[in-house]
């Protein structure tokens, strides 16, 4: 999910246009108008707040906001990025037991650069594993199971969660 909280100090108050590129993705009026069902737009006085949810790669790009009343508009653009974890499975998710095999997490975009991670198998917090990738050698049938991470910048703001995996040991 991205949020987009957006103000400005004006009397009247203004109305808000959320766009990117030549699409109007957002409005505050009438009565916020969402241009997509992933989106839901809260308002108030001089204030915009807009929650897209089911975020995909293709959202990023430039954002530009815009708020205008009686007396003129003010726009500010931003540049949203994208950051997406996913898990890449070598050789396979289906392997023998004896054999190896690698989970890791890919980031995409600028979070890989200061990113820690956190492992999950069957919804628990492997306590311990911090590193981008998960080995297993040999692997048993004990680390078969589901498992997903979580990619997050060491100063916490930024969080991707990937994709579940299952890991099947014959």
């Amino acid at each position: 999910m991205a949020i987009f909280q957006c103000s400005v100090d004006s009397h009247p108050p203004a109305t808000w246009v959320l766009r990117k590129g030549d699409a109007v993705l957002a409005t505050s009026y009438p009565k916020n108008d969402p241009a997509s069902h992933r989106i839901s737009i809260t308002t108030g006085p001089n204030t915009m707040h807009v929650e897209m949810s089911g975020v995909v790669p293709e959202d990023e790009g430039n954002y530009n906001v815009t708020a205008t009343n009686a007396h003129g508009a003010t726009s500010r653009q931003l540049y949203f990025r994208v950051k997406t974890a996913r898990i890449l499975v070598s050789p396979s998710p289906e392997v023998l037991e004896g054999e190896q095999v690698s989970l890791t997490c890919d980031v995409m975009g600028s979070l890989q650069e200061d990113a820690s991670f956190s492992w999950y198998r069957n919804s628990k917090h492997l306590q311990g594993l911090t590193d981008s990738t998960l080995t297993f050698l040999p692997v048993s049938p004990q680390d078969a199971g589901a498992y997903y991470c979580k990619a997050h910048t060491t100063d916490g703001n930024s969080l991707s969660i990937s994709p579940t995996v299952s890991l099947t040991v014959f």
